[in-house]
């Protein structure tokens, strides 16, 4: 679940996946049910994030079992999908200078960091099933992936700048 102003109404807006397949946006109100738009993804919706893009353009980025990352604008039309070779099990996102990742970790034991255009920038490997997933708050931020195994493995991204 993520929670930002999409739309530039000055309200907040909530995107969320589901396990039935499904990414929801909506506005809280008492009105109706708030639904914006609903999209169907195909499969188990693992993580949801809202990034901004180069030009400052919010996107709904979300993860699936599908093995894609992917990302809808506002009014839930997609702008990219990045087929990442396996099945998204966690996702976060974080802003670097003035560049958003889009971290993912999947079943495999594979990381990956991508930019908000979708380009895999970087991939690293933890040994075992990704159970959590964050990243330090800085412009040269650490990704911290724990693993079923019981191990916690940090990974720095260099980035071009």
């Amino acid at each position: 679940m993520a929670i930002d102003d999409l739309n530039g109404d000055g309200r907040d807006e909530i995107a969320f996946g589901t396990g039935r397949a499904s990414l929801y946006l909506i506005a809280p109100t008492m009105d109706d049910d708030g639904r914006i738009f609903q999209r169907k993804l195909g499969d188990d919706v693992r993580g949801t994030e809202i990034i901004r893009d180069a030009q400052g353009t919010p996107l709904i980025v979300t993860g699936s079992a599908s093995e894609f990352v992917a990302a809808f604008d506002a009014v839930g039309e997609r702008r990219w999908a990045t087929a990442v070779g396996g099945p998204v099990r966690q996702m976060t996102s974080a802003l670097v200078g003035d560049h958003w990742l889009i971290i993912a970790a999947l079943e495999s034991g594979d990381v990956l960091a991508l930019s908000a255009e979708g380009q895999v920038l970087a991939r690293g490997s933890i040994d075992g099933r990704p159970t959590a997933l964050t990243t330090t708050v800085s412009d040269e931020p650490l990704i911290l992936v724990a693993a079923d195994s019981g191990v916690v493995t940090a990974f720095a991204v260099e980035l071009a700048r």
